[in-house]
């Protein structure tokens, strides 16, 4: 597994002082030879442990094992095929206890094609917004271990979509302080040649639809104020849940799985007759809203305006039509 190899480098090349951070290995199962070149990291950098278990075909169960084997005060998250900087450690800790801060967002960047929004993090901010962070859900950032443990938070297991989206949400909600450490690129995610990467796979409408809905959950039980967070999950929706409906991309699924996320995300307002707020259908197809209103918080994803969702005749995305609505 060349790519575990590359990684497991870029660790070793870390300018933090060994004696300050250790590394744990989580073998999922692997028959690719990643235990082996595991043991033999392992076998020559002392503060580094080897945990395996059986195939779990999942992200979730792994990094779950490796939180309970640490007791340091902070964790980073980095997947096998990932890369990063020399001194990316180093500077991700020191800008955590310089600001005081619960978790760093460090800035990324792409490899082999992978795509990277490098707007999201475009400078350092020692105490980042909230709806800022939020647009980005990757697990790759520095987190303080006693937020993690005073929540007793932990990954879904199982193959859940969005599983890290729905564990950074939480720590984010519950963090007094969230830096943005982008005066450089610290972490590279990789396009796998493979197209192996779990984020490349045909998501499941259901799966995804139902994780998506968690997410906004957690962001409704947190009380914010209603400005952010409908804000935030109109973002979340967009982001998620629209981008699966734009003409390239729609025009290019079967009839069967368009009609399967126009299911599934239909079961997931709770009810497929909503329209939009006042002032809304003039914005809208024919008056109605052609894409959908978020549950609960009347968020139109078509236009962005928010509004107390009513009651209409007004079918959600009828499995009839067939063109992209316009």
């Amino acid at each position: 597994m060349p790519y575990l190899g590359e990684l497991l480098d870029s660790l070793a090349a870390q300018d933090l002082d060994p004696e300050h951070f250790e590394l744990i290995l989580v073998d999922d199962g692997s028959t690719d030879g990643g235990p082996q070149l595991m043991d033999r990291f392992a076998a020559a950098h002392p503060r580094t442990r080897v945990i395996r278990q059986r195939n779990s075909g999942w992200p979730g169960q792994p990094r779950n094992r490796g939180l309970a084997a640490t007791e340091a005060d902070y964790v980073f998250f980095a997947d096998a095929g990932d890369m990063l900087a020399s001194h990316a450690l180093r500077s991700m800790l020191d800008y955590a206890q310089l600001h005081q801060a619960d978790m760093v967002l460090p800035r990324i960047a792409g490899l082999n094609g992978r795509p990277v929004n490098r707007t999201l993090l475009a400078k350092n901010n020692p105490k980042a917004e909230l709806r800022e962070v939020f647009a980005t859900l990757a697990p790759q950032k520095l987190i303080r271990r006693a937020l993690i443990e005073r929540l007793e938070l932990r990954f879904p297991e199982g193959r859940v979509r969005l599983e890290d989206g729905i564990f950074i949400t939480a720590c984010y909600l519950a963090a007094e302080r969230t830096a943005v450490l982008a005066d450089d690129d610290y972490y590279f995610l990789r396009a796998r040649q493979d197209a192996n990467n779990i984020s490349a796979r045909k998501a499941d409408p259901e799966g995804c639809t139902r994780s998506v809905a968690r997410i906004a959950e957690q962001v409704r039980a947190a009380r914010l104020p209603a400005d952010l967070e409908q804000g935030m999950v109109l973002d979340l929706y967009r982001r998620k849940i629209l981008r699966t409906y734009r003409p390239g991309r729609w025009l290019g699924m079967g009839r069967w799985r368009r009609r399967s996320w126009n299911r599934s995300l239909a079961s997931r307002t709770g009810s497929a007759r909503r329209r939009c707020a006042p002032g809304m259908p003039g914005r809208c197809r024919r008056g109605r809203c052609s894409s959908s209103c978020w549950p609960r918080t009347g968020m139109c994803g078509r236009t962005g305006r928010a509004g107390k969702p009513q009651e209409s005749r007004t079918s959600f995305l009828p499995a009839r039509r067939r063109s992209w609505p316009s």
